[in-house]
């Protein structure tokens, strides 16, 4: 019936699910035949599947469904031989899709490989292939060959791209390229062209209002993933300045400029907005249908609901909102608004020095928004080849570094924009392409053996140099951490049996990871597994990266003491790359900035009910001083912000490294929730290509405040003794005296007695403190990785470090503690610990893998899922508490290797009778079997700030631990 009445069987603007899609999940075979007979979407692309591979992937999905789907397809491409008209190439590739169909319809795909088994790549390229697909209407084979690399914004040998043929030859496939390939109307062919400027006017206002419909959900999709207040408003006012852009191109009779009209809407949004937000019972509320009902209520017109479970709404809401509102502002005068609050006049000074703008440009190329970028550079003329930030990159730069081939695409073609410009390092696009292992951007910048390819950066390597070294780093990371296909086949199919008859696809993926890892610990005792992958910082490149990383970073800190007096401060190194635990290569470092500010005054806060709630946690740190500059910096985020500029400064008066290996490279300086993210590229002989992340925090050092006291690991020794010892002592002096003078009246024999059992008490304490407290954990200095002296001792753990500011409310920061920790554990302790982050890393994936293997981290289950991993100090969590538990030295030697890491483990299991009982058994030299069947994931609190920051669930532990029942304690101990 809704068929009949005329509801589109595809997805309409702004909704994502198809209903095809949705019939395959439900098993709905009628559905599927009724959708398919009346034109449904076939070609698009679920998570990388197209509807045939995401069939069969759906175990849900009968043989039934399986067989209509599959029939579909096999005609939909004999259709297609017939319109190839003898063209053998696709020809070809059609007929090999029908017997790759016959063999395996789950894994059907059209690889370069087997496109080089037909011949077919000595004279096409992929693109070319893909165009003439598009010329012979073959839908089908389109999609297919953009799964085997072919990309629809580049240019064919006709200089045209895959919109370009499909417009020229009127084969209907615009929506699909635009929708499903990441095709641009914007990009100009050899003849300077844009596919928006010869369509006809219907069709081209209905796509470029759908491709403004999925820009404002992937952009609104940035505000709820956003981590703090700060980044949900810069990136709704991001999605607000998209649509004022939009609607003042779209109606130019009225007379209004955009600036106008958004700092109105700006204004609206500091001042009534967050109080609106705060009676707010769903903070999952469309936050832009309450912007528009807002506005609305300003002029007194009748507001309508928006739905909360429909999501597109809103983009409608707030077109219409602002189409009503432009009329209404010509009424007023722009005085009246324009510098009423602070807030606006902020927002028209930053316009009017486009700094702004310059931030919504780098947005646009960094997140793939062709249709914002287009708006930006012809509506409000902002230059695509402005320079950005202290590194002086540009848009292309930034486009090439993310892997945003269209935006290249547009920039190049379009904008005509100089690919072979540099950043103040000597990178040009191609360098940040190859750097990033963005592979296919990088060569579609240097094809026709382009002048990039000779240019050097300031460390002497041309962009092939960098390509070269990221397939040497991916080598390497195989033999480190990923499985290899032809591996542990018996595992391999054990995995197979339990994903078909449990649907665990979580389980399934985590076990398959974990392949390698089983192997190793065969192959190696685990000393030498650690040792092997442990990142040692006193020899090779390591050192001279460590001691550049420290020059440079001394080199800022000076120059903060320099200029900002009141942000004067130490250097002092945390992290993994502090405390001798990093794995891997040493790419990630983490420095602490402590500033001794004088009056400060920290406390703990228990939070009502309800914020406990919305939380997760019960006291709050809350950060005073009665010196008024001091209190300045506590308010807002003002601590961070000053931070971040002055050290945004200092690394523009020097860009550069002294040593020409290291250099500064985009992102460059970024500003976190904690504090400042500085990013390096380290380009040696060992180390040939290395980025390294530099994370800079600001923590303001105070006195430790009531009701936050040390944990055992880190208590001094009178804290954990003196007390018990006193008053046990005391007892037994009283009770000795009374014995003897009611036996003796011998003074002699009465000092005999009293020095004899002091002596014998004293002996017993002291031998006791090994039991409770383990290895001694409180030295009075350390020494640092590279082994440089850093000023800290024992006694700065009698302070409180707090990072994180927020309006006078900060958090703790453990790093220094930890660190305090690690840098004095035994060797059995340390090995123990390292098998633990071993196992966590094996499941988690590295920022600069490529596409392909982040998607071995994934599992599909209707859709593509990551790998919840155990987080980092969620790991030390635990360690800590195990520490605590088992103090003992004698438990963490080689016979217990394999129990204390699945103690470890078991602590971020939910607690339990049965839980319990193995913490118990895991004492013992034996090998114990754990049903993991009568375990869950738990909540685990933190170790240092218990009740100020909320628990953390121990997702994968169950699957870790079925994986350790695996090993036996000799595959630890022994080869």
């Amino acid at each position: 019936m809704l068929l009949n009445l005329g509801c589109p069987v595809s997805p309409v603007e702004g909704v994502d699910v198809s209903a095809l899609r949705l019939a395959v999940d439900l098993d709905r075979p009628r559905t599927l035949t009724a959708l398919i007979a009346c034109g449904s979407d076939i070609f698009f692309r679920n998570y990388g599947y197209n509807i045939l591979q995401y069939t069969w992937k759906t175990l849900d999905a009968t043989t039934f469904a399986k067989m209509i789907i599959s029939r579909m397809y096999d005609h939909r491409i004999r259709l297609e031989i017939k319109n190839t008209k003898s063209r053998s190439v696709l020809e070809l590739i059609a007929t090999e899709i029908l017997e790759l169909m016959k063999k395996n319809p789950e894994k059907i795909e059209i690889s370069k490989e087997i496109l080089m088994e037909l011949d077919i790549l000595e004279d096409n390229s992929l693109t070319s292939i893909l165009c003439e697909a598009v010329d012979r209407n073959c839908p089908v084979l389109v999609t297919f060959m953009y799964a085997a690399g072919a990309r629809a914004y580049t240019h064919s040998i006709k200089g045209k791209t895959a919109i370009h043929h499909t417009l020229d030859a009127q084969t209907g496939m615009e929506e699909m390229l635009l929708t499903h390939l990441g095709c641009s109307l914007y990009v100009e062919d050899n003849k300077g062209r844009m596919p928006v400027d010869y369509m006809p006017e219907k069709q081209k206002k209905r796509l470029v209002k759908k491709m403004i419909v999925m820009e404002f959900n992937k952009m609104n999709s940035f505000v709820y993933s956003a981590k703090d207040n700060e980044q949900k408003n810069k990136y709704k006012q991001l999605v607000i300045l998209f649509f004022c852009l939009y609607v003042i191109s779209e109606m130019t009779e009225i007379n209004i400029s955009w600036i106008e009209l958004y700092s109105y809407i700006v204004k609206v949004m500091e001042t009534t907005f967050p109080k609106y937000k705060e009676t707010a019972s769903d903070d999952r509320l469309i936050w832009v249908g309450q912007l528009c009902e807002i506005i609305n209520h300003q002029f007194d017109n009748s507001t309508s609901d928006v739905d909360e479970g429909y999501e597109q709404e809103s983009f409608y809401e707030l077109l219409y909102c602002l189409y009503n509102l432009k009329k209404v502002i010509t009424k007023i005068s722009v005085d009246e608004y324009s510098v009423q609050t602070k807030g606006g006049e902020i927002v028209l000074k930053t316009l009017n020095d486009r700094k702004y703008l310059m931030q919504a440009l780098e947005f646009a190329c960094e997140k793939d928004l062709h249709v914002f970028l287009h708006i930006l550079i012809t509506q409000v003329k902002v230059d695509p080849g402005i320079t950005f930030g202290v590194l002086k990159t540009r848009a292309l730069h930034h486009a090439s570094a993310e892997g945003n081939g269209c935006i290249v695409a547009y920039l190049l073609h379009t904008c005509g924009v100089q690919k072979h410009v540099t950043d103040i390092n000597g990178n040009n696009a191609a360098h940040y392409a190859y750097m990033n292992g963005k592979i296919e951007t990088g060569n579609y910048l240097t094809r026709n053996k382009s002048e990039l390819i000779e240019m050097k950066n300031s460390s002497g390597k041309t962009p092939l140099d960098l390509l070269d070294a990221y397939k040497e780093r991916m080598k390497k990371l195989l033999k480190y951490k990923l499985c290899e296909k032809e591996e542990n086949e018996e595992l391999k199919a054990n995995i197979q049996v339990v994903c078909e008859k449990n649907n665990e696809y979580e389980l399934a993926t985590t076990l398959l990871n974990m392949c390698l890892l089983r192997k190793n610990i065969k192959r190696l005792t685990f000393e030498k597994l650690a040792n092997q992958n442990l990142v040692s910082y006193s020899i090779g490149e390591n050192r001279f990266l460590y001691d550049e990383l420290i020059r440079f970073l001394r080199q800022i800190g000076n120059f903060i003491c320099k200029e900002r007096k009141y942000l004067q401060g130490n250097l002092v190194p945390a992290g993994s790359s502090a405390d001798g635990c990093r794995l891997g290569a040493p790419d990630e470092f983490d420095f602490n900035w402590v500033l001794e500010l004088g009056d400060i005054d920290a406390k703990l806060e228990k939070m009502q009910s309800n914020e406990q709630l919305l939380k997760g946690y019960t006291n709050k740190v809350i950060v005073d001083s009665p010196n008024q500059e001091i209190k300045r910096l506590l308010c807002a985020s003002n601590l961070q912000d000053e931070f971040f500029d002055v050290v945004e400064i200092a690394i523009s008066k020097f860009p550069k490294c002294h040593d020409r290996r290291l250099s500064v490279v985009y992102p460059g300086v970024k500003k976190t929730g904690v504090g400042v993210a500085l990013t390096f590229a380290w380009m040696g002989a060992e180390h040939k290509l290395l980025l390294v992340d530099v994370d800079l925090v600001p923590v303001i050092k105070t006195a430790r405040p009531d009701g936050y006291p040390h944990p055992l690991l880190t208590a001094h020794l009178p804290e954990i003794i003196l007390p018990f010892s006193l008053v046990l002592l005391l007892l037994i002096l009283l009770f000795e005296i009374s014995t003897l003078f009611t036996v003796t009246e011998s003074p002699w024999i009465i000092s005999l007695f009293l020095t004899v059992t002091g002596s014998l008490l004293i002996i017993l304490l002291l031998s006791s403190v090994s039991v409770i407290t383990g290895s001694p954990l409180t030295p009075t200095h350390i020494i640092g990785i590279a082994g440089e002296k850093w000023e800290f001792s024992s006694h700065d753990l009698d302070v409180a470090y707090i990072s994180r500011i927020d309006n006078c409310e900060g958090r703790f920061s453990q790093a220094l503690e930890e660190n305090y920790i690690f840098l004095n554990l035994s060797k059995h302790k340390k090995i123990i610990f390292l098998l633990c982050k071993y196992i966590i890393s094996v499941l988690k994936p590295e920022g600069w893998y490529p596409e392909n293997l982040k998607n071995r981290y994934k599992y599909f289950d209707y859709k593509q899922y990551k790998l919840p991993t155990p987080q980092g100090f969620l790991l030390k969590s635990s360690f800590f508490r195990e520490l605590e538990r088992v103090p003992d030295d004698k438990y963490w030697t080689r016979p217990y290797y394999l129990n204390r890491t699945k103690s470890i483990f078991l602590h971020m299991c939910r607690k339990t009778i049965y839980r319990e009982s193995l913490f118990k058994s895991l004492l013992k030299n034996d090998e114990i079997h754990i049903d993991t069947e009568k375990l869950d994931s738990g909540l685990v609190p933190p170790y240092f700030a218990r009740s100020t920051e909320k628990q953390i669930a121990g997702y994968l532990a169950p699957t870790i631990l079925m994986f350790l029942n695996r090993l036996v304690i000799n595959d630890f101990v022994s080869n």
